[in-house]
C-alpha cells in the first residue's frame, strides 16, 4: 500500500499542497489504528480547508433528522406566537398578504419537505453501498419467458428505486425474510418515497392557480415524519447493524 501510493501521488511544492479539492490522506489515529481517507477540500479566504470527507448516508440522515427538528420546533414554538385565534377553540391563521406567506409557516414548509427528500437520499445511497461491486441480480420476466441480469451498475442506474428496496437488498444483503418482517417499515418508507417524488417532480394539479399544490402539501404536512426516520433508520441498522448509533 505504501509503495502504491507514492508512486501515485502528487508532490506539492515548498509544503504547498497540490492543486487539488480531492486527495487522500492516511491517518494513524490514537490508539494506532491506521486509516485511508478521502480528503476534501473547502477555499475559504486563500486558505484550504480539508477534512475527511463523511458518509453521504449519514450526511443525508443527520441532516433530515434535523430539518425535521428544526420544522417541529417552528411549529411547537413559532405558531402559537404567530398565530391569531378565532372565536373557535381550534382555528388560528398566521397572517399573509399578497404574494407573501408568513415566514414561520415558510419556514416549516421548507424544513419539512427538505427533511422528507434528503431522507430518501439518505436510503438510496445506503441501498447502493450495500449491494456489493461483483453482485448480479437475476429477475425472471414472465412476459418474455427469459432471465434478465444486471450487473452492480446497471443495479444502480437502470432498476427503479422501489425495486432496488423491495427485491435487490433483500436478495443481496441475504436477508429474504426482511419485508415478511418488517411490512409495515416498508409501508411507510414507500409512502415516504412517493412523497419525495412529489417534491421532485411537482406537478400541477388544477388549472386554477391557487389549488394547483394544495392537495399534495396537504398529505406532507399529515405524513408521520418522525415514524419514517425511525423506520429508515430501523432498517438500515437491520441491514448493517449499529450503522446508526442511536442516542
Amino acid at each position: 500500500m505504501k509503495r502504491d501510493v507514492i508512486d501515485n501521488s502528487l508532490k506539492g511544492k515548498d509544503k504547498i499542497l497540490p492543486d487539488s479539492n480531492n486527495l487522500i490522506g492516511i491517518v494513524e489515529h490514537g490508539n494506532g489504528d491506521q486509516r485511508v481517507y478521502q480528503i476534501l477540500g473547502v477555499d475559504y479566504n486563500g486558505v484550504k480547508y480539508i477534512s475527511a470527507l463523511p458518509s453521504p448516508t449519514h450526511l443525508f440522515l443527520s441532516t433530515a433528522v434535523e430539518l425535521y427538528q428544526i420544522s417541529e420546533q417552528r411549529k411547537h414554538n413559532n405558531f402559537p406566537d404567530c398565530g391569531k385565534k378565532f372565536d373557535k377553540p381550534n382555528f388560528a391563521i398566521l397572517d399573509f398578504e399578497q404574494g407573501d406567506t408568513h415566514e414561520c409557516f415558510t419556514d416549516f414548509l421548507k424544513t419539512r419537505t427538505s427533511s422528507i427528500i434528503m431522507l430518501v437520499s439518505a436510503l438510496e445511497n445506503f441501498i447502493n453501498q450495500q449491494i456489493q461491486q461483483d453482485y448480479t441480480y437475476t429477475w425472471f420476466d414472465k412476459k418474455k419467458n427469459i432471465h434478465k441480469k444486471w450487473n452492480h451498475d446497471e443495479i444502480e442506474n437502470s432498476i427503479s428505486f422501489n425495486t432496488k428496496l423491495k427485491y435487490v437488498m433483500p436478495k443481496a444483503c441475504k436477508l429474504k425474510d426482511l419485508w415478511t418482517n418488517n411490512s409495515e417499515e416498508l409501508s411507510i418508507i414507500q409512502e415516504l418515497y412517493n412523497y419525495r417524488n412529489e417534491f421532485v417532480h411537482l406537478k400541477t394539479k388544477s388549472e386554477e392557480e391557487w389549488k394547483r399544490y394544495s392537495e399534495t402539501f396537504d398529505k406532507m404536512v399529515k405524513f408521520d415524519m418522525n415514524k419514517a426516520i425511525h423506520a429508515v433508520i430501523k432498517i438500515m441498522n437491520i441491514i448493517s447493524p449499529e450503522f446508526v448509533i442511536k442516542d
